[in-house]
């Protein structure tokens, strides 16, 4: 039909549009983006789409599946994808002050990405520059998820909604696995795809490790190990689903049958306990932990990381092979201080009988990228943590999710040295080391009304007809003067 001669421009005839509610016919004849080309109305379409809910969303679903393959030499997978594919956008949102002002932590997270392609360039040659670059973008990125994308209590809520939404997902996999070894997710993926490895792991008390949708089943256990403390105070309020949400967040931490993951689990409810019967005195528990590792330096001959290294294995087998990769590779990591062996960290200085495998992840990092790497990093968490705790929250609600936060980046600064992790885990631990950063605004934020509240402009306001008052001067519907009767917003 054609359109109606008394269209004027910019509108569409209601002939045409009959079908088409009022109020969405209304939107659409009077959009100021109607006089714009398809490709850019598309574009500011997508754009309004793409909100933060959803891209935290497409991230974790990236993050579960299993799909990996080859594209040259470069081997991608959905979460590597998804990186490069928001990697321009999301840096140019960091860098433009949206998401807050740039912080030293910030910096230093770019330097240390820079850093770790000029490690493997000195190291291993242009060879290894797509397999560099590709590593430094998913873990800047990553990062960058965290810190970008979540920028409110809100934000911050639905990602542990989608982090519970994946547990509740692959909870009913996890069961026939812990008991016969079969990973039925992987086994669903392979008929059509390269899927992941069954590793098939020996059992350990009586159940076999659950790996599920990831490439081992360490990253299962730590990937999950960050629910408890921060679901439990993020729904606090609901008593019922704060428990269930923690119960279902430590079992699928357990599953996993990892040392390193069950230790982030137990971390977070020791402190948990001790912020409830002291009375939040974190100082004397930090004052307390000095005192026992200046004790165990002095009074042990083994010292406290081998202590700790070997009370924290399944087995004293576990336990004397970390110790052991603790001894022979620091003695690499000082022989490589400055830029690190690269590629050929798997190439570490060790006996014959002990495997390439490196169970520390900061260790690995320091095999890698030297100890001004390691040292980048652990600069960019120390001082993104002590921004976080140095800010002044009024809200007691805010007060509560910063200590989960805070407990949960220590449970996984410790379960880190116990275990290496890599993939989706990985990138998830980036993405909750940047996603506090909102905290750090949360003094000047935190009595601001939420957007929702902001619906529409106030009527302007009309003067009476009659009035005790004296009447002003102006002309009707003009702001009276200062010595008005009325109330004005801040009286």
């Amino acid at each position: 039909m054609e359109p109606s001669p008394f269209a004027r421009q910019g509108e569409l005839s209601y002939s045409r549009n009959a079908a088409l509610p009022k109020e969405i016919l209304f939107m659409v004849t009077t959009s100021p983006d109607m006089d714009r080309p398809a490709s850019s109305q598309v574009a500011a379409v997508a754009s309004k789409a793409l909100t933060s809910p959803v891209l935290i969303a497409l991230f974790f679903v990236s993050l579960l599946l299993p799909i990996p393959f080859w594209v040259a030499d470069v081997y991608l997978n959905p979460q590597r994808l998804f990186m490069l594919a928001i990697a321009i956008p999301i840096t140019v949102r960091w860098l433009s002050g949206k998401a807050g002002q740039v912080r030293t932590p910030d910096i230093l997270f770019g330097i240390f990405s820079i850093w770790m392609i000029l490690s493997y360039l000195v190291a291993n040659g242009p060879s290894k520059l797509p397999f560099a670059i590709m590593q430094t973008v998913e873990l800047f990125v990553a990062y960058l998820v965290g810190r970008v994308l979540i920028r409110n209590l809100a934000d911050y809520r639905f990602f542990f909604k989608c982090l519970i939404a994946a547990a509740i997902v692959l909870f009913p996999f996890t069961f026939p696995e812990l008991l016969t070894g079969n990973a039925i997710m992987l086994d669903i993926f392979k008929p059509s795809t390269r899927a992941y490895a069954d590793l098939n792991h020996p059992p350990r008390l009586g159940f076999w490790r659950v790996q599920s949708v990831f490439q081992h089943p360490i990253m299962f256990g730590v990937f999950f190990s960050i629910m408890i403390v921060n679901v439990f105070v993020l729904w606090r309020k609901q008593l019922m689903l704060a428990i269930s949400f923690t119960a279902l967040g430590f079992y699928m931490t357990f599953a996993s049958l990892s040392s390193g993951a069950l230790l982030a689990g137990i971390v977070q409810m020791v402190l948990v306990a001790w912020g409830w019967m002291t009375g939040r005195s974190w100082k004397l528990l930090m004052w307390l932990v000095f005192a026992m590792f200046v004790f165990l330096s002095i009074a042990s001959n083994r010292g406290p990381i081998i202590i700790m290294i070997e009370t924290l294995a399944f087995s004293s087998g576990t336990g004397w092979t970390r110790v052991l990769i603790w001894t022979h590779a620091k003695d690499d990591v000082m022989r490589h201080w400055l830029f690190g062996m690269g590629a050929n960290a798997s190439f570490w200085t060790r006996p014959h009988f002990l495997g390439a495998s490196v169970d520390n992840f900061w260790l690995v990092i320091a095999l890698r990228h030297g100890l001004v790497g390691f040292g980048l990093l652990a600069s960019v968490l120390a001082l993104n943590l002590r921004s976080i705790l140095k800010v002044t929250i009024q809200s007691p609600d805010l007060q509560m999710v910063r200590i989960a936060y805070v407990i949960g980046c220590v449970s996984l600064f410790l379960s880190l040295a116990t275990v290496h992790i890599w993939g989706s885990a990985n990138l998830l631990v980036m993405a909750y080391f940047g996603a506090g950063a909102w905290m750090i605004d949360a003094s000047r934020t935190q009595e601001a009304p939420a957007p929702e509240a902001e619906t529409s402009p106030r009527p302007e306001a009309r003067s009476l007809p009659y009035s005790r008052g004296p009447r002003q001067a102006g002309r009707p519907g003009q702001t009276p003067p200062a010595s008005s009767h009325r109330r004005t917003p801040h009286s």
